[in-house]
């Protein structure tokens, strides 16, 4: 028999569990024989075998996109295994080399749709007929979990279907990437937009058209436009501190919007502040009415893979996918990588909870000195929880939950967490809370809502006759008389006695921008912002864009390409639109920008996944392709024939017509500028953009010093993009910063090491603070004026010639002077 995992790390986990005690290099033995192997990750991807064909050069031949794609080798690299140097490649021969030797293979690679993929990629290359088994690992990989998914291995042919999904998914994926050569083509001649046009650095110049990319970065427009066009942020209200008879201490608020006045008549504090200095502490405050009603609160659902990463908010998505891993790898956790947020039927009897909660017992107090929340509340509820438990307390969803989809729930592996980062315990706490707050079910909350005026007040703020002011208290509680505080106790006609009147500025509940860490809930959540209940019924089917596994990295392939930046407002890292962001969309038909062409993506491959006939998934998966195809063929020809003219196969060395958005912004410099403006500027592309970036605004030295710092580059490519300058000037005028670049930080790194200084953390989460950092290590690295003056005149006193390049060396300017004063 054959075991394979998807990576090592699995593997070693497997064996350790099955018994495989025999470790002959690179792989894992039995007594019997048996073996267990592994890939790592994806060693095949789909491709075409007509480079010489579709080129970056020559639009022409994309017009009909090739009807036979292959599953060729992915890239070789190198990885190490117990301290030795494996290749990809050898994985690639030699797994399919043991496929043909064995008769039962067991397919233990992730349960999802990417480990179907990872599994008959290798197996298919193998061209076996083995028979194929399924390990489903998406409980968790604790010792009592592995062994329970052994026994129960069941035929691989029930989920092999995902395997056809992912390559649908894969094959209309590879033809985006083949649009998005056109569009680089006639992106980088200046035909679609003039920010998408002009760069040296060849990935900068790829005009990136993905599936999941543009929708999202459509959202991130859509929600920089609300943020932006915000006028009123602030109301300026009076408030009143006191103390009851009993010596209680209240603060009451006016109450603005009870009394429906809008907003914009409190931006101006100069009403509060009359309206106060018309009062005393003498006055006669009064309580007016005292309400208690009860409501009922739901329970939250347990976390989803975005759900959780929204929650973390001090690391990037991919920094929180990371840490899951590792507590699932520990056992710790179930998938990592999921939408679902309930859990099946069967994990919900009494045994397996009591045995859930003993061992989150028993985790939580290993590590009680290092969790920010105490664990005795979970041991109070957990008896209780045990008694109550019934399924409908989890799973309040579609019963239609696939094995390898559950919420995100702790594991029942006893263990002591000593060994953790205080980050994964922190979201190994959280999972914990979440999970026992799900079961818990609905709360019966108690808001009690007081009010008060000056008894003496006629009229209000605005004149309005009646000015009350309030204040609201939720308490959580089954019994109304158990949970009276001393606010609770308040009656009607109650004299409150004053301490303070004053004025407060009071935020009014805006949008903001998208931070980093939310971006995969807000992929996950997009049917929210439809408003056509049948595309926002598909959408919430269809999990939104992306998948679990992929929404993390969404953000940084949006970096990547300038579409977007990163600027750190109020602690939060925040997502926004640049120009070229803004530019890419502009060209763009709706098809591409809108996510229900993912949800209907989503839709397809959810219908081919759960099909039971594989021939049949087999005809759907080629079908989808086709229709795929077909649609990007027309996008492709209608390109050709507005931006190709009458040229077949237009080649670099041919020039354009300047599009309407570069004449209008050639126009206007001149215009402002009082320029003379050649005719056949307007007539050529390339000396359109020329004369642009001739006749641009100098940037004064100092302001692109400080956009430096920032992380940001001043050539001229990134300094036409107004909007993203823009971004980096509020930052640094402001209290906002950025994060560091990743050249910078490659270069901090670098420095450290060569410094002997180490980085601090300060320096890895703002771009200042690290460009402080890298001048510290090239202080360090370079010698001071003191020893480049002491070297000189021991050079001149032996007359030694020395290098220019010695004085840009700290140690080697050392070595020298001491070499010297030894002569």
């Amino acid at each position: 028999m054959l075991i394979v995992a998807e990576k090592y790390r699995m593997a070693h986990v497997l064996a350790k569990v099955l018994k495989f005690e025999k470790f002959s290099w690179p792989f894992f033995y039995n007594e019997a024989g048996d073996v267990i192997a592994y890939s790592q990750g994806h060693l095949f991807q789909p491709k075409h075998l007509k480079d010489e064909l579709y080129t970056w050069s020559d639009p022409k031949p994309f017009e009909s996109l090739p009807t036979e794609l292959f599953m060729l080798p992915t890239v070789d690299y190198t990885i190490r295994v117990r301290k030795r140097s494996l290749s990809t490649g050898y994985l690639r021969e030699r797994v399919p080399m043991l496929m043909q030797e064995h008769y039962v293979i067991v397919n233990a690679c992730d349960p999802d749709k990417e480990g179907e993929r990872i599994f008959y990629d290798l197996f298919n290359s193998a061209q076996t007929s083995a028979v194929v088994l399924r390990l489903d690992l998406s409980k968790g990989i604790t010792q009592s979990l592995i062994h329970a998914a052994y026994d129960n291995l069941f035929d691989a042919r029930k989920t092999k279907a995902k395997h056809y999904s992912a390559q649908a998914r894969l094959c209309g994926d590879l033809g985006y990437a083949l649009l998005t050569s056109v569009m680089t083509f006639y992106g980088r001649k200046g035909c679609l937009h003039p920010l998408l046009a002009g760069y040296t650095d060849k990935q900068k110049s790829v005009v990136s058209v993905g599936r999941v990319l543009i929708p999202v970065l459509q959202l991130i427009d859509d929600q920089c436009c609300l943020v932006e066009n915000v006028k009123l942020k602030q109301v300026h209200c009076p408030y009143v501190e006191g103390r009851t008879e009993s010596g209680a201490k209240v603060t009451f608020y006016y109450d603005w919007q009870r009394l429906g006045l809008p907003a914009s008549a409190l931006s101006d504090p100069r009403l509060a502040q009359k309206y106060i200095q018309q009062k005393s502490l003498n006055d006669e405050f009064v309580i007016e009415s005292v309400i208690n009603e009860m409501h009922m609160v739901a329970a939250p659902d347990m976390y989803d893979t975005a759900s959780m990463q929204a929650d973390m908010k001090e690391l990037s998505p991919t920094e929180t996918l990371d840490v899951l891993q590792s507590l699932y790898e520990k056992g710790l956790i179930t998938y990592p990588r999921t939408d679902e947020t309930a859990l099946p039927d069967d994990d919900m009897t009494s045994d397996k909870l009591s045995a859930l909660f003993a061992s989150m017992d028993n985790n939580l107090n290993s590590v009680s000195d290092r969790t920010s929340k105490s664990s005795r509340g979970f041991l109070e509820k957990h008896e209780s929880l045990i008694e109550n438990a019934l399924p409908d307390n989890s799973n309040n969803q579609s019963n239609d939950i696939s094995a390898a989809h559950t919420a995100l729930s702790p594991t029942s592996a006893q263990a002591n967490l000593s060994n953790l980062t205080d980050t994964e315990i922190a979201v190994y706490s959280k999972i914990c809370e979440r999970f026992t707050s799900a079961l818990e079910g609905e709360k019966s909350v108690c808001i009690t809502t007081v009010t008060g005026k000056f008894a003496n007040d006629k009229n209000g703020m605005l004149g309005e006759q009646d000015a009350p002011f309030s204040f609201e208290k939720s308490t959580y509680t089954s019994n109304l008389e158990k949970s009276k505080s001393k606010y609770i106790a308040l009656n009607e006609g109650d004299i409150i006695l004053l301490d303070k009147i004053n004025v407060r500025a009071e935020a009014l509940d805006i949008p903001q921008y998208y931070a980093e860490n939310e971006i995969p809930l807000v992929m996950l959540k997009v049917g929210d912002q439809v408003s056509d209940p049948v595309v926002a019924k598909l959408l919430h089917e269809t999990k939104g864009l992306g998948s679990a596994s992929t929404r993390d990295k969404i953000v940084a392939s949006l970096l990547k390409r300038d579409y977007v930046e990163i600027s750190i407002i109020d602690e939060r890292r925040c997502i926004i639109i640049t120009g070229k962001g803004k530019a890419i969309l502009s060209t763009l038909p709706n098809q591409f920008k809108s996510p229900v062409t993912t949800a209907i993506w989503e839709h397809e491959f959810y219908k081919i996944e759960t099909c039971n006939d594989l021939e049949l998934a087999k005809q759907m998966r080629d079908g989808f392709i086709r229709k795929i195809y077909t649609q990007l063929e027309t996008y492709i020809k209608f390109l050709n024939k507005r931006y190709g003219r009458n040229v077949q196969g237009v080649s670099s060395g041919n020039d354009t017509l300047p599009s309407k958005e570069l004449i209008f912004k050639v126009k206007q410099l001149a215009r402002l500028k009082q320029l003379e403006l050649p005719v056949q500027v307007l007539n050529s592309n390339s000396l359109a953009e020329k004369w642009l970036l001739a006749n641009a605004s100098v940037m004064h030295s100092s302001m692109k010093e400080q956009l430096e710092q920032s992380g940001l580059s001043t050539c001229n490519n990134t300094l036409r993009d107004e909007r993203r300058v823009d971004i980096r000037k509020q930052a640094i005028q402001g209290k906002n910063s950025n994060p560091p670049t990743q050249a910078q930080m490659l270069k901090a790194i670098k420095l450290s090491k060569q410094s002997g200084i180490r980085m601090p953390e300060k320096a890895k989460k703002t771009a200042s603070e690290c460009h402080v950092f890298i001048d510290e290590c090239k202080k360090k690295l370079t010698p001071s004026d003191e020893q480049i003056n002491t070297l000189k005149r021991l050079a001149a006193k032996h007359r030694y010639p020395v290098s220019k390049l010695i004085y840009k060396s700290r140690k080697q300017t050392m070595n020298l002077i001491n070499k010297l004063r030894t002569k």
